[in-house]
C-alpha cells in the first residue's frame, strides 16, 4: 500500500521553456499484489483445530485456498461493516481468480496464457490469402461484432487494432440497436460486405478492408416491413445477386430475392420461401416448438446450388444441418435423403448447428458451426468446424456431402498475437493468479477510499462476475455527510471480449478541494464484480507515468514529448496494437484511441501509460 508522488518537471521543447506541474498518483493499489495477498491471509486466515475462528473480524471465515490449477475461483467472504484493510473500508468478499491475460505491467500482471474456446454462436468463416477471419452471434447484448483470424483454424487471435477487437459497433455508421446475430462476410468487386441481423432485421455494411471497420452510407435494413434475420448473401455466375434469409409465419423459414447491392434491398417481386418441414428429422420432440428452419449458406457446384440449413429450435439438442438442392438459386429445393448430416448422433455434441461452409486454398470444404455448452447446458454455446467430404455421385449428377466426425476441430483463443505478446511480458515478471476484491450483488458490496485533495480523475482496472450480461457499480461522493452518485461504470460480459475479461474504466472527477470516494454494487444490473487495482491521480495537465526521469519520452494527458526522433508502438491491455508513430519532438494522440491504460514500446523499453 504506497503513495506515489512526481516532483516539478521542466520540460525545453521548440525553444522556450515549459513549467508543467507533474501529475501524481494520490492513490494506487494494486491488490493483486503479493503484499495484499499476505493481508488477506492475515485478516481470515481461517479456523483454528476447534473451528474457532482465528480472526473474530471475519464473520464466515474460510480457509484461504491456492486455486487449483483448473482455474476454479476461491473467495473469502468479508460480510463485515466497517471492516478495514488498511485505510480502505469494504464489506463483500475477497476473491483469487484465475485471469486471463491481461499484460498491465509487472505489478499488473495476471497471466494464463493458455487459449481458450471460442463461444461464438451462428459462427461464419471467411477465408483470404491463406488466413481465416472468424465472427459470429455473441452472448449476453454484444454492441456490433468481433472478428477473429488464424492460419490452421485451431489458433485464433483479434483481427483488427481497434482495441475492442469489434469490426461493427451499434452507433457508429451502422444499423441496429441490439440483438446483433449471424454475420456473413462478402466480398465483391474489391469491396467487403458484412450482412448481418440487428434488431430482427437484416442489414449489410460495407469497408474497404476485410478487418473493418464496417459501416453504412446510408443507416436502415434490407426490408423494414416485416422482420427477417439470417442473412446469407450470394453471387451467381451471370453476376446476380440473391439474398437468402429468414421470416417468421407460425415459425422461422428460408425465404430467398433477387438483392440489389446499389440499393441495399431486396427485390420483393422475387420473394420466394424455400423450404417447408418435410423431414422428421427438422422437428423432434426433444424442444417442441413452432417449426424452424433458419441459417441457411448457398454454394453452386456443377450447375447445381446446394443450400444448407439449420432446423428444430436452437435450445433443442436435436438442433441440427441438413442441405438440399436445385438447378435455380430460386429452387425447387429437393432435401437430401439422408439428412442430417450434423447432429448430436454424428458430432457427440448437443445442438449442432447454425453456421457457414468455406474452403481452405487448397479446396478443402469445410463447414463451422455451434454446440451447446454441455449436455445440460446450452449457453454460452460453442464453436467447431469440421471437414466435409463431397462425393459426386455420377447416378444424380450430384455431390452426397457427409462430415468427417472424427477430425473435428476445436477453435480456440487468446487475447493477442503471441509474437506481440511474448515481446511485451518479457519487460515484465511474474505469473501468479490474481487476488481481488468481490463486491457483492446485495448492494452492500463496497469499497472507500481516504479522503483526498485535488482528485482529477480514477482509473478502475475490473472484471464482470457475470460471463453473459452486462453489470454497473456506481462511484459515490461524500457531500455534506450523505454519499451521491456521480457516474456509473458499466462493465461489459466476459463474453464481450474473446479470450480475456479484464477492462480498465476511467472517470474525470475534477475535484480541487478534498473528496472523498467510493464504489459501490447498488446499481441494476448489480452482479458482483472483481476490483484488480484503483489508480486515483491528481488535477494536472500530465498523465499517468510520465517516465523515468531518465527516459526521453514524456506522456502529458493526450500528448508524448520526445527528447529526440522516436518510433513508439503502443499497445491495448491485451497487447493489440493499436498506434504506430514516428515521433520527431511532440505528438498529439489520435481522439479515436480512448483514456486509459496502454502499453508503450520504444528502443528504450517497454512501460504503461495512462492517457487521458
Amino acid at each position: 500500500m504506497k503513495f506515489i508522488f512526481t516532483s516539478l518537471l521542466f520540460i525545453f521543447y521548440t525553444g522556450a521553456i515549459s513549467f508543467l506541474y507533474g501529475q501524481r498518483l494520490l492513490l494506487s493499489e494494486d491488490f493483486s499484489s503479493p503484499e495484499w495477498e499476505a493481508e488477506f491471509r492475515r485478516l481470515n486466515p481461517g479456523n483454528d483445530a476447534l473451528n474457532i475462528p482465528i480472526n473474530s473480524n471475519a464473520t464466515n471465515p474460510v480457509a484461504y485456498k491456492t486455486p487449483g490449477t483448473g482455474g476454479g475461483n476461491t473467495y473469502i467472504n468479508l460480510n463485515s461493516t466497517d471492516l478495514y484493510f488498511g485505510k480502505y473500508k469494504l464489506s463483500g468478499a475477497v476473491e483469487t481468480l484465475d485471469v486471463l491475460p491481461c499484460p498491465l505491467g509487472k505489478e499488473y500482471l495476471h497471466q494464463n496464457i493458455s487459449p481458450i474456446e471460442i463461444t461464438f454462436a451462428d459462427p461464419t468463416i471467411y477465408a483470404e490469402n491463406g488466413k481465416f477471419y472468424l465472427a459470429g452471434t455473441r452472448g449476453g447484448s454484444p454492441a456490433g461484432f468481433v472478428m477473429l483470424e488464424s492460419t490452421n483454424l485451431t489458433n485464433w487471435q483479434l483481427s483488427t487494432s481497434d482495441p475492442t477487437g469489434m469490426i461493427l459497433k451499434k452507433g457508429d455508421g451502422s444499423y441496429g440497436e441490439g440483438g446483433f446475430w449471424a454475420p456473413q462476410i462478402f466480398k465483391d468487386n474489391g469491396q467487403y460486405y458484412l450482412t448481418y441481423t440487428a434488431d430482427e432485421h437484416v442489414a449489410i455494411a460495407g469497408s474497404p478492408t476485410l478487418n473493418g471497420k464496417y459501416t453504412q452510407n446510408v443507416i436502415g435494413s434490407i426490408d423494414p416491413d416485416v422482420k427477417n434475420i439470417d442473412s446469407y448473401l450470394f453471387k451467381d455466375d451471370n453476376g446476380k445477386y440473391y439474398l437468402y434469409h429468414v421470416r417468421f409465419n407460425n415459425g422461422n423459414f428460408i425465404w430467398v430475392a433477387e438483392f440489389n447491392m446499389a440499393t441495399g434491398r431486396i427485390d420483393k417481386r422475387t420473394l420466394k420461401q424455400c423450404l417447408t418441414k418435410t423431414q422428421s428429422w427438422e422437428a423432434t420432440p426433444a424442444y417442441p416448438s413452432n417449426t424452424i428452419m433458419e441459417g441457411p449458406t448457398v454454394i453452386k457446384r456443377n450447375g447445381i446450388y446446394y443450400l444448407f440449413y439449420s432446423a428444430n429450435h436452437f435450445q433443442s439438442i436435436d438442433y441440427a444441418v441438413g442441405y438440399a438442392t436445385a438447378t435455380s438459386p430460386l429452387g425447387p429445393w429437393t432435401k437430401n435423403a439422408n439428412n442430417p448430416i450434423i447432429h448430436r448422433s454424428i458430432v457427440n455434441e448437443n445442438g449442432s448447428g447454425h453456421g457457414d461452409i468455406f474452403f481452405n486454398s487448397d479446396g478443402d470444404p469445410f463447414y463451422v458451426y455451434h454446440v451447446h455448452q454441455n449436455e445440460s447446458t446450452v449457453a454460452p454455446r460453442k464453436t467447431r468446424i469440421v471437414p466435409l467430404i463431397f462425393n459426386y455421385n455420377a447416378g444424380t449428377g450430384k455431390y452426397d456431402i457427409t462430415a468427417k466426425a472424427g477430425e473435428i476441430i476445436i477453435p480456440k483463443v487468446r487475447a493477442s498475437n503471441s509474437d506481440t505478446y511474448a515481446s511485451i511480458e518479457s519487460a515484465f515478471s511474474g505469473s501468479k493468479k490474481a487476488v481481488a476484491f468481490r463486491l457483492n450483488n446485495n448492494a452492500t458490496g463496497m469499497i472507500e477510499f481516504p479522503e483526498l485533495q485535488g482528485v482529477d480523475s480514477i482509473s478502475l482496472h475490473v472484471r464482470n462476475g457475470h460471463q453473459t450480461s452486462t453489470t454497473n457499480v456506481a462511484l459515490e461522493k461524500m457531500v455534506d455527510g450523505v454519499w451521491q452518485q456521480i457516474h456509473v461504470f458499466n462493465l461489459q460480459s466476459w463474453n464481450a471480449f474473446p479470450g480475456y475479461r479484464d477492462e480498465v474504466l476511467g472517470c474525470k472527477i475534477d475535484s480541487g478541494s478534498t473528496v472523498k470516494l467510493r464504489l459501490i454494487n447498488n446499481v441494476a444490473p448489480n452482479r458482483y464484480m472483481n476490483l484488480y487495482r484503483v489508480d486515483i491521480i491528481s488535477k494536472s495537465p500530465t498523465g499517468l507515468n510520465p517516465g523515468k526521469a531518465e527516459s526521453s519520452i514524456k506522456v502529458y494527458g493526450r500528448r508524448i514529448m520526445v527528447e529526440h526522433p522516436v518510433k513508439v508502438n503502443i499497445y491495448s491491455l491485451t497487447g493489440v496494437l493499436i498506434l504506430t508513430a514516428d515521433i520527431e519532438d511532440e505528438y498529439e494522440i489520435p481522439a479515436r484511441i480512448g483514456s486509459g491504460i496502454y502499453i508503450i514500446k520504444s528502443k528504450e523499453g517497454i512501460r504503461k501509460i495512462h492517457i487521458l
